[in-house]
């Protein structure tokens, strides 16, 4: 018998979402085996269908149901904008119009209300044994939360049992989203959360009825023990010249700088770095991220390497390349194991670095990436994009000097990241057998 799971809230254009949602499947199919019928629910589902055919996607409920009305051959600008915002009300109102029906009428009242793709994405919300929003960092208050508040509160429509992977959250400072947040996650069957930093900030805005339990970031289960046993051997460099792998991406969210000068001042940090790995080490570098070579999503970092590298001077440049291909997550893994580091700004490149065995030297652009490496114990490594300079370069080279205890260490932590991400497995499966779901090791006990 089928066991029906919504994985709901990703953006599988984006290299690191889709990591946690491999690793996600990857848990769920140790879970469940052949018996997992798993839909995932996605910002952009035709092109993440293209990229990842294996996984069946269907559009974000909030999108899918707060769909806006052709207006193109409406010449009137004015009559334009306010059929436009007239939709943005009245297709939610229509909506629970329909669910409201589905529950004190029939369901076939509800249908009346519902586009055929509204309906079939409702049915199945509907008949999921679990709804489980994905991980990441997507709670927090800069971001837009309506949708994601629609879509708990569908959950909890259906009276479906749903649970939040592990999470970067918060803090919440908006009324609105505190008010809801604290409804939605106090009736959630369980919260994965990667730091402590996000329990609080939970705690904060009165989640008390619900487990709150700290883990690892879920890609962190892709990571293998015979693989991190493997890298210990490796010494620096692992051919005549060493080879680097460098992550960056563009950022709009500096605190104490404009984006433009923030920007800056980033790219010639790093300009400055590739230019001393290659002139002082005599290295061969890559740019290469988790997020690029996907036309239609908004981000990609191979522009912002692009714009680095042509920077370089010809004598620099000839030992650069920019790879501007896409590349799923678990391929981009294995490629890191032939690099002898990685400097990563995306932060699930650090983590692909590091559940590859590969020493990784971090730019952390948000808080998560400081809390993962001083969790490792060696926050001393991490860079701030808000105050990199070209003195980055001396980090690079105290870093090659101890590469070696380096992997060593970063090893060790990859290692109890790993087994911490299994602890969020095991949460998940509690989940299961409390609704009468056995795992796929148990039920092969049974037979």
């Amino acid at each position: 018998m089928s066991v029906k799971v919504v994985v709901s809230n990703t953006v599988a254009l984006n290299g690191g979402d889709a990591a946690i949602l491999l690793a996600l499947r990857h848990v769920l199919k140790k879970h469940l085996g052949d018996r997992l019928d798993l839909t995932v629910f996605d910002s952009q589902p035709e092109v993440a269908s293209r990229l990842y055919p294996e996984l069946d996607f269907r559009q974000l409920l909030y999108e899918n149901t707060t769909w806006r009305p052709e207006l193109n051959d409406i010449d009137n600008r004015y009559v334009r904008y306010l059929l436009r915002e007239t939709s943005k009300i009245a297709n939610p109102f229509r909506v629970w119009l329909a669910l409201y029906l589905w529950k004190e009428v029939e369901e076939e009242a509800a249908r009346l209300f519902l586009t055929s793709n509204e309906w079939e994405s409702l049915q199945i919300y509907a008949s999921a044994d679990v709804i489980i929003s994905t991980g990441g960092t997507y709670l927090v208050d800069y971001y837009f939360l309506e949708p994601r508040i629609f879509d708990y509160q569908i959950a909890h429509f259906f009276d479906r049992p749903l649970v939040f992977y592990t999470q970067t959250a918060g803090p919440f400072e908006t009324p609105r989203y505190r008010r809801a947040l604290r409804s939605i996650m106090n009736r959630a069957q369980l919260i994965l959360l990667r730091d402590e930093e996000s329990a609080d900030n939970l705690r904060d805005i009165g989640v008390t009825d619900t487990p709150l339990v700290v883990a690892a970031d879920a890609v962190f289960s892709l990571a293998e023990p015979d693989d991190l046993e493997a890298a210990r051997d490796r010494t620096y460099p692992l051919e005549d010249r060493p080879r680097v792998a460098v992550s960056v991406r563009h950022w709009p969210h500096f605190q104490n700088r404009s984006t433009e000068e923030g920007m800056r001042k980033y790219r010639e940090s790093i300009q400055s770095a590739v230019h001393h790995l290659a002139e002082h080490h005599n290295a061969k570098i890559k740019f290469v991220s988790t997020c690029q070579g996907v036309q239609e999503y908004r981000n990609d970092d191979a522009q912002v390497a692009q714009r680095i590298a042509d920077c370089l001077p010809d004598e620099i440049r000839s030992a650069v390349t920019v790879d501007a291909s896409f590349h799923a997550p678990t391929d981009l893994k294995e490629e890191i194991k032939s690099y002898d580091f990685v400097v990563a700004t995306r932060m699930h490149m650090a983590i692909l670095g590091l559940v590859a065995g590969t020493p990784v030297l971090p730019i952390a652009y948000e808080p998560k990436t400081t809390h993962l490496f001083r969790k490792m114990g060696l926050g001393e490594w991490v860079t701030s994009i808000e105050t990199i300079d070209p003195s980055f370069s001396d980090k690079v080279d105290q870093f090659i000097e101890q590469i070696d205890s380096l992997r060593n260490l970063m090893i060790d932590g990859a290692d109890k990241e790993r087994q911490q991400a299994d602890l969020a497995a095991q949460q998940l499966g509690e989940v299961f057998r409390k609704i009468g779901v056995e795992s796929e090791s148990s039920t092969s006990k049974q037979a």
